[in-house]
């Protein structure tokens, strides 16, 4: 490597450690325990893109109010309850630096909370050195969910769940196996969709009072035609009036009405509508394919909404 390279190589190396080193090692301890398995994956890139400590405040703030079980009482029930299992944990489990919470001892129990039963035991496994085999001894720690435990980690108390921690090398240090690995993996998963329970809040509507008071003027065209409905898209983003438009081509009710479908909380869109149209301004207008038909929505502007909000009761 001749020199240039690597003094560019030592240069992006340095700049990288000091953008992560702005963030605390508090903060990347939060996102080092189990909460990383209840991140979405496009919360999973925007944590990994965090620069600053405000930041990271900012982004743990909206992701508890996207789980908070209740969001019109002052409490965040789930977030008091695992921040509290992560600080039992560390307590608990930590092993050498690491934090108990971010040992697979943690891990399992800041999601799926105290087992019903713990089983310990010792069994051995064989090891071929050279020609011989030597059977070498293992702990093996089985952490039992059973009844309202097992409804915790799998949604249901039809079937007991059960982890199984080995200790490899005699040391302590007690890691899932493999199949626990894998039944790990999946139920926290199950887990981190059953917690969520605002997937679309941003920042912004958290900063305004939440998602459930943010309201959107709403135009809807509705057609058959996959062609005809992104002819009509462009028409409108070339700044055709949408109402024109509705009344021309929709097959919906709302077509008398210039497909305006009134003003409504955003929470209460389906969730193809909320996944096209979060973060978006008034005056967008996007397609939504429901087969065999296709929606072309428009986010109204305060102007094209205050007009329709005269019109509309004129004809109804």
């Amino acid at each position: 490597m001749n020199r240039v390279s690597l003094w560019l190589t030592v240069c992006v190396t340095l700049i990288a450690a000091n953008v992560f080193a702005e963030v605390s090692r508090q903060y990347r301890a939060w996102g080092d325990s189990a909460l990383q398995y209840l991140m979405m994956k496009q919360e999973k890139m925007d944590w990994a893109a965090l620069k600053t400590d405000a930041d990271a405040k900012a982004f743990i703030d909206l992701f508890w109010a996207r789980r908070d079980p209740t969001p019109d009482t002052p409490a965040n029930e789930l977030r008091q309850q695992l921040e509290a299992r992560i600080a039992d944990a560390d307590k608990r489990y930590t092993f050498g630096k690491t934090p108990g919470s971010q040992t697979d001892h943690g891990l399992v129990y800041v999601l799926f909370g105290e087992p019903s039963q713990i089983v310990n035991r010792l069994t051995t496994r064989g090891t071929a050195v050279g020609l011989q085999q030597f059977q070498r001894p293992v702990n093996v720690e089985s952490w039992i969910y059973r009844g309202e435990a097992a409804e915790r980690v799998a949604g249901t108390k039809s079937f007991d769940v059960m982890f199984a921690f080995h200790d490899e090398k005699m040391a302590t240090e007690l890691e899932l196996d493999g199949p626990s690995r894998q039944s790990f993996d999946l139920t926290a998963l199950a887990v981190a969709k059953r917690v969520l329970k605002r997937p679309f809040l941003t920042a912004a509507d958290l900063a305004s009072g939440g998602e459930s008071v943010r309201t959107v003027a709403v135009g809807l065209i509705v057609v058959s035609d996959k062609a005809l409905a992104y002819e009509i898209l462009r028409r409108a983003q070339e700044g055709e009036h949408f109402s024109d438009l509705a009344r021309k081509y929709s097959s919906h009710h709302s077509a008398k009405d210039g497909g305006y479908l009134g003003r409504m909380p955003f929470a209460e869109l389906g969730d193809d509508f909320k996944v096209a149209l979060t973060g978006k301004g008034p005056g967008t207008t996007v397609v939504i394919e429901r087969s065999p038909q296709f929606a072309v929505v428009r986010l109204l502007t305060d102007a094209e909404a205050s007009a329709a909000d005269v019109v509309m009761p004129k004809s109804n």
